[in-house]
């Protein structure tokens, strides 16, 4: 619903503007283009902003994940890692290297899901901020298409 929110928002910022080249819009020459290029960068400021919250939405919940694995990995961990060896060289007679060599696979193979389950989802919010990449990139190309037009004008 968030994405939708900020889908509208967006939407109303680039009805700001009417579609069309520099020149046609400003009437032409430097002082139109650099007007033009002003309202360009408030709009992909304005792009940013937005998609910058989003990532921070949905960026929340990896992060309070991963600062979860680190706790556990921290402080519960090393005691399940003896009790669990202790419980395999006393139930299944174990010799006391293989019990606590098993034991602290076992939590490696852990705390590796957790992190990877993680830093999967981080990366994942990090898309948020490809409309703005895009758009910027949309930017630039129509700054070059206008001042190569303004440089076609002036000769």
């Amino acid at each position: 619903m968030g994405n939708q929110t900020a889908v509208k928002e967006y939407r109303s910022v680039m009805d700001v503007e009417e579609e069309g080249t520099a020149m046609s819009r400003s009437g032409g020459g430097i002082a139109g283009l650099l007007d033009d290029l002003m309202a360009l960068m408030e709009l992909q400021l304005q792009l940013f902003k937005l998609d910058l919250r989003d990532c921070g939405r949905s960026a929340a919940v990896p992060i309070v994940v991963l600062a979860a694995a680190m706790v556990l990995l921290l402080s519960a961990i090393p005691v399940l890692m003896t009790a669990f060896a202790w419980l395999l060289i006393n139930a299944a007679e174990w010799p006391h290297q293989a019990a606590f060599a098993m034991t602290g696979l076992v939590a490696f193979a852990l705390a590796g899901a957790m992190g990877w389950f993680g830093w999967k989802k981080l990366k994942l919010a990090g898309h948020q901020l490809d409309r703005s990449q895009n758009e910027l990139a949309d930017n630039v190309k129509w700054l070059r298409r206008a001042l190569r037009q303004e440089r076609r004008g002036s000769y």
